[in-house]
């Protein structure tokens, strides 16, 4: 990994959405920035899920608010696969036992 290579973080802990390497609660705030919408609908359920059970106290996410989802190619990192509204978010969230 290119980051650990060069000594860019303290640790690095490589996972899996479906199942993260982390204990419960292991983190009191969890930031993702522009992740959510690159992920299709299923995924993004499972993303959201994983983060509540991980972190503590408060989850920082931002996602594009226009519907329009951005396509650079089918495999292109870049690509957005879905499009959330807040209402989404806050149910998956809420619907997520933890």
């Amino acid at each position: 990994m290119k980051a650990k290579f060069h000594r860019s973080y303290d640790d690095l802990i490589l996972g899996d959405i479906s199942s993260l390497p982390l204990r419960p609660k292991s983190f009191d705030t969890a930031l993702a920035i522009e992740v959510i919408e690159h992920l299709p609908k299923d995924f993004g359920r499972l993303f959201l899920k994983q983060l509540k059970e991980v972190t503590s106290k408060r989850i920082i996410l931002t996602t594009p608010k226009n519907e329009e989802t951005i396509y650079f190619g089918e495999n292109h990192p870049e690509t957005h696969k879905s499009y959330w509204t807040k209402e989404e978010i806050i149910a998956c969230l809420q619907s997520s036992s933890s």
